[in-house]
């Protein structure tokens, strides 16, 4: 899940780790969607807003790959005769095609949307750890998807209007730096620090409040040392701190070294699993669906049990 053509065992690590997010993400929809008193809450419809988004980006980013490895592919196999098709080969090199257009645009937007519902996500955690007076916001979804699903797509049509089908690199069907860094790169920075912001507001709730249990006696420092990691671990995940790693594989892309090599590593490590991390937090770990699930599969043995017993 790199900015450029993966190299060899990242783009099979990378592909392997985001198909088993794809199954994850799909499995927590399935875990969460049949209850309907876990829908009502706003914390859970933002959870599923998330994993939409997370779900869209990476259907296009296989996308994405799978055509510019079919394309490169097409590319080998008619480059027959250097001299006939260096032109053809240049003139095809030299300007996206609509459906590499189309994926580029594509990218852009639900990669900003996956960053933005974490920022949502983010905000809805402060105020459920602060419990700030006030803060009940009306018609919140209608109003977290306006900015999750409609401030992305200012950026895009911006690359659109700037560059039209040059906006979008044929070699990656990504878009091209020089209009990436006003339509995907700055969103991202301003993101991240967000995120980070967020991040550390959280982080200090969460610190504070298990200091005071401690205090009181309720909790060990072993199981608050557990607990706090196991927080820090979830916070991270959710907000996609990984991306930070991605700003700095931006500024050291052009160029295959060791140390892209490593940033490249950690960005896939970091983000390609997040699938996997959210089905864990979101349906494995939740409080609500695990009772939910357990309640039914109660149900259903019992019905079984008293079936066979008749």
């Amino acid at each position: 899940m790199s900015f450029s053509a993966s190299q060899g065992s990242e783009e099979i690590v990378s592909d392997i780790l985001l198909g088993g997010s794809l199954c994850c993400l799909v499995l927590t929809l399935a875990a969460i969607l049949p209850n309907k008193r876990s829908l009502k809450m706003k914390s859970t419809q933002v959870n599923l807003m998330l994993v939409v988004a997370l779900i869209l980006s990476i259907v296009c980013f296989f996308l994405m790959d799978r055509y510019v490895e079919a394309e490169n592919n097409v590319d080998d196999d008619s480059i027959t005769d250097e001299s006939e098709d260096e032109t053809n080969t240049t003139s095809l090199h030299h300007e996206a095609n609509s459906s590499c257009y189309t994926i580029a645009f594509l990218l852009n937007y639900f990669w900003l949307c996956q960053l933005s519902w974490m920022i949502i996500e983010a905000v809805t955690m402060y105020l459920a750890l602060v419990r700030v007076f006030g803060t009940y916001i009306r018609k919140a979804l209608l109003k977290y998807s306006l900015v999750g699903w409609g401030v992305p797509i200012i950026f895009p049509l911006i690359g659109v209007a700037w560059g039209g089908k040059d906006f979008a690199d044929p070699s990656t069907c990504f878009v091209k730096k020089k209009y990436g860094l006003v339509t995907f790169y700055a969103p991202v920075v301003f993101g991240i620090i967000g995120n980070w912001t967020m991040f550390i507001f959280i982080a200090r709730v969460i610190l504070d409040s298990h200091r005071t249990r401690v205090q009181r006696k309720e909790e060990s420092e072993i199981i608050l040392r557990t607990r706090q990691l196991r927080s820090a671990l979830a916070v991270a995940t959710l907000l996609g701190l990984g991306w930070i790693v991605g700003v700095f594989l931006v500024l050291n892309n052009d160029n295959y070294t060791s140390v892209s090599g490593v940033l490249r590593w950690l960005f896939i490590l970091l983000n390609a699993p997040q699938g996997i991390f959210l089905f864990v937090f979101f349906a494995l770990r939740k409080p609500d669906v695990r009772k939910y699930w357990s309640e039914l599969f109660t149900q259903r043995s019992t019905i079984t049990s008293s079936i066979l017993v008749s």
